[in-house]
């Protein structure tokens, strides 16, 4: 039989009461009949039959149009009018509910609503007013914004209080008697033996909750509001009520709550706890605040909301005007920006600026603006950041300190001279763009120095100033890599290009070409760009070739301004020929880019830190492949260290050829040393995996010579915990990816070690998932689960591992010894008997290496 629902008649009118031609036709038989019901009755009577019909087959639409042409055609003083006006009032009540997050359908209601009230003052019912009252709070809301963005608004602050105090009441009013109502309809309920009263009263009930909870949440975030603007502790303090009471809570301390408990999955109730934690910011709770920010990120909030969290805690401690607490929490937001721009990080950045300048107080508060501004300049958010500099009118000059303010007077030059073609105003970006760059900021964050340096190399290129273009491109184009890879990609083309520029005119740039080019290709494989690159090095390896350019170069006289330069190139273009070649070529490949750098060095004074550390690697590289000299080598890592030291953009690479050599010399304290700083400052490079996977082996060699010394199998886990976030530890990767199971396997293995069952079990239940037949991913669940004492989980497994293993082996003893450990405390009773067939199929108990475990689990089930 087809049942009439609501839900069925919104989404598909003509079909609600069955698919076939039969059925439709009885569907709109019955709305004419109903129509004209309504409009040919003259009896209130007829009225009220048609309505409860209605109400009874869930037709709320067609209900609503019935009531609206018995109103309107009613005299309005008639109590029957009055009390189906009512009846219309709720349903309009539950529809702007529904609506409350749609502006044209809930304004178009409203009118509705208001034709409704002038006609008969009297339909405005409790439902319909809490939700008019709504419309109210978000002009209050608005208000409130804009005297928090504009603090010495003293009229705003006025209009939003005075609005404030009265929708405080009134909604709190509201709140009460909606709650009343509901408690009368609970008690009808639990009174009445009548079922069609029952389900009026229950179709009541589910029309008012949700009113109710709606109004309570606008009452709580009415009575917070107003406690900000007009510091009113008592209204801070009955938001605190309100809130309380949607969640359930009964006053117990918020550090003693779970985030699950919480239930935070509905975006309503997510939302009431953010007020919550607004609350707690402005009563001077900062550590409870701090908790319930906390408790929102580990929550099942929808993750647009639990994003934001970083935003609404800094908002909250800025509207309560606690700038230094807001200042932290922003400072330790700072590096997750470099993840990319979302809403909440947008809207983190840009409550920073507005903070900064809000007044009142010390305008601006440089800190508050400086990170916020260079927030979304970071994300690319130039629009927004102009928005609310134009909002302030800010002034941005380059004579102005920090990084900030200089890379945005910068890249304002720079938007202007790129629309003009101007050389001066491009000469003018670029001064102060590098002025950006020697600011103090500029040295710790690299991801926007990156970007500002890309713009700074924009304006060399434009001036004609190639070379400083290609070097600046190249840095920014690897401090971009990670988390804006498409700009790494054309600020890696760029480089390209400006090589490509001085080959065509200068010999020695040939090499940097073809670096360029090959960098191109290693990272970025399918980009256009190396296709670009790959053919221009083509093109010009048909008229030459590597020892061809040696030999040029090898020309240029020692008194010649280009000596340098050529000895430099000749280097790059010989440590290419070796990375390529084999054997004893390589070999003899090797000694020759040893003698070059011997060359190079002696007039290499001149040259930047980053250049001579970039060769001296090359030659680095190629000699301990041989190796040669030991203390050669020895000598040559103490000299580069000193130039990694002051070089962040080569810093990692040297570490990691330093700790090749340290391990060709033998020198393990050595080898660790530099596998440890790249361990903690190089995440998220190519040498992190290469360097966690040294380590795993170190470790693994240390583990063993220690023992049980608690440091060493700590350092073990945070090596492997490590490995395993950088290799992946999704269950698709884990299936796919054998490197990946092995580490965390050994994870699992060192967590148990150090107590840690719970992970060691957690861990072990995916690798069972990714591999639900692999052996060895079973025994090691197997006993994680009984060191966890999640006994029926690994009781589970254990049979598990009986069925698989042949009876007799090692395996099949190992798994039945915990089967009956665990059933010891899942089920004694089924373990006794297990315990009895055992000892009836095998007396011998495994034999000798055996015997003794199993005879202590059976003491178990055989003591009384």
């Amino acid at each position: 039989m087809c049942r009439w629902s609501l839900r069925n008649y919104r989404c598909r009118p003509v079909d609600t009461l069955c698919l076939g031609r039969s059925s439709r036709l009885l569907f709109v038989g019955l709305a004419v009949v109903l129509f004209a019901a309504a409009t040919d009755a003259r009896g209130d009577e007829e009225s009220h039959s048609v309505d409860q019909l209605l109400k009874r087959l869930g037709l709320t639409h067609l209900r609503t149009v019935h009531l609206e042409q018995v109103v309107d055609e009613s005299d309005p003083s008639d109590p029957d009018s009055i009390e189906m006006a009512k009846q219309l009032a709720d349903l309009y009540a539950a529809e702007m509910m529904q609506a409350a997050e749609e502006a044209s359908k809930y304004e178009r209601l409203l009118r509705r609503v208001r034709r409704l009230i002038e006609r008969i003052p009297q339909a405005k019912t409790d439902s319909l007013e809490a939700m008019m009252l709504q419309a109210d709070y978000r002009r209050a809301e608005a208000l409130s914004g804009e005297w928090l963005a504009h603090r010495d608004d003293v009229e705003t602050r006025q209009k939003a209080t005075n609005l404030l105090a009265v929708l405080a009441t009134n909604l709190g009013g509201q709140y009460g008697r909606l709650a009343a109502r509901i408690d009368r309809l609970h008690a009808q309920l639990e009174k009445s033996d009548d079922e069609s009263e029952l389900k009026n009263i229950e179709a009541e009930l589910a029309s008012v909750r949700p009113i109710a909870a709606q109004t309570g949440f606008f009452a709580g975030w009415a009575n917070y509001y107003h406690g900000v603007v007009s510091s009113s502790k008592p209204s801070l303090a009955k938001a605190r009520q309100i809130f309380h009471q949607l969640l359930s809570l009964d006053n117990e301390p918020y550090d003693e709550l779970e985030a699950e408990w919480l239930a935070l999955e509905s975006p309503w109730r997510a939302r009431t706890w953010i007020g919550l934690c607004l609350v707690e910011a402005a009563m001077g709770e900062e550590r409870m605040a701090a908790v319930c920010f906390r408790l929102l990120r580990e929550s099942a909030a929808p993750a647009a909301i639990r994003e934001q969290t970083d935003y609404w805690h800094a908002q909250a401690l800025m509207n309560a005007s606690s700038w230094n607490a807001a200042e932290a929490v922003a400072r330790r937001a700072m590096p997750r920006l470099s993840d990319g721009a979302s809403q909440g990080k947008v809207s983190l950045c840009t409550a920073l600026v507005r903070g900064a300048y809000c007044g009142p107080g010390p305008i601006p508060r440089d800190a508050l603006a400086e990170m916020g501004m260079t927030g979304l300049i970071s994300m690319r958010q130039w629009s927004v950041l102009q928005e609310v500099i134009a909002e302030y009118q800010v002034e941005v000059d380059s004579d102005r300190p920090g990084f900030a303010w200089k890379w945005i007077h910068g890249h304002r030059l720079r938007e202007k001279a790129d629309a003009k073609r101007d050389a001066a105003t491009y000469r003018a970006a670029r001064n102060s763009l590098e002025a950006a760059l020697s600011e103090k900021q500029a040295k710790s964050d690299l991801g926007a120095a990156s970007q500002c340096r890309a713009e700074l190399a924009w304006c060399q290129f434009q001036l004609g100033e190639f070379e400083k273009a290609a070097v600046n491109y190249g840095l920014a184009s690897s401090g971009m890599e990670r988390n804006s890879p498409r700009a790494s990609e054309q600020a890696a083309w760029m480089e390209f290009v400006c090589f490509d520029k001085l080959a065509r005119t200068q010999t020695r740039f040939v090499s940097s070409m073809r670096r360029a080019a090959d960098s191109l290709q290693e990272r970025f494989p399918m980009s256009e760009y190396a296709d670009k690159a790959a053919f221009a090095i083509r093109r010009m390896s048909s008229n030459r070739d590597p020892k061809s350019a040696i030999v040029e170069l090898e020309r240029v006289p020692r008194s010649d301004d280009g000596y340098l330069n050529a000895r430099r190139d000749i280097c790059q273009l010989r440590y290419t020929m070796w990375r390529s070649a084999e054997g004893s070529k390589k070999t003899s490949l090797a000694r020759s880019l040893k003698a070059d750098w011997d060359r190079y060095w002696t007039v290499a004074k001149s040259e930047s830190v980053s250049s001579r550390l970039r060769v001296g690697l090359w030659a680095l590289e190629a000699a301990i492949s041989v190796p040669l000299d030991p203390n050669w080598t020895r000598q040559l890592v103490a000299e580069l260290e000193m130039f990694a030291a002051t070089t962040p953009e080569l810093a990692a690479d040297f570490h990691y050829i330093a700790q090749m050599e340290a391990a060709v010399r033998g020198n393990a304290n050595e080898r660790g040393r530099h596998l440890r700083w790249l361990l903690e400052n190089a995440a998220g490079t190519r040498f992190e995996l290469p360097a966690l996977i040294v380590s795993a082996k170190q470790v693994e060699a240390d583990v063993k010579a220690a023992g049980d010394d608690q440091a060493v199998l700590q350092r073990a886990y945070d090596t492997y915990r490590k490995l395993s976030e950088r290799l992946g530890s999704d269950l698709e990767t884990l299936r796919s990816k054998t490197n990946a199971r092995v580490a965390m396997s050994r994870l699992a293995y060192f967590a148990g070690r150090l107590g840690k069952n719970i992970e060691a079990a957690n861990l072990s239940t995916k690798l069972v998932e990714a591999q639900p037949k692999s052996r060895e991913a079973l025994k090691q669940a197997c006993q994680n689960f009984m060191n966890a004492a999640r006994y029926e989980e690994a009781l589970q497994t254990a049979r598990t591992l009986l069925r698989g293993a042949k009876a007799g082996t090692d395996t099949w003893y190992e798994s039945k010894l915990n089967q009956l450990r665990c059933l010891k405390h899942v089920n004694r009773e089924t373990g006794g008997k297990v315990w009895k067939q055992f000892l009836l199929l095998d007396p011998k108990m495994g034999g000798a290496e055996w015997r003794g475990r199993f005879e202590e689990v059976g003491k178990e089930f055989t003591a009384r």
